[in-house]
């Protein structure tokens, strides 16, 4: 990933602005999220033990 240092167990984001560190901060650990899901078999696109909480009749 562009911006994306791997040091070993560590990923260094870039420094930005202190408004748009929390936006630099989560899509790099959506992306870890995702592919580690993908490694492990897991259907990203249907999460298990996720309730339907809403209902339309």
């Amino acid at each position: 990933m562009e911006g994306l240092e791997h040091d070993g167990d560590a990923f260094v984001i870039p420094k930005v602005h202190e408004h748009l560190t929390s936006l630099a901060t989560v899509i790099p650990l959506q992306l870890i999220s995702y592919y580690a899901a993908l490694h492990r078999d897991c259907d990203v696109d249907k999460p298990r033990n996720l309730a339907k909480s809403v209902t339309v009749e």
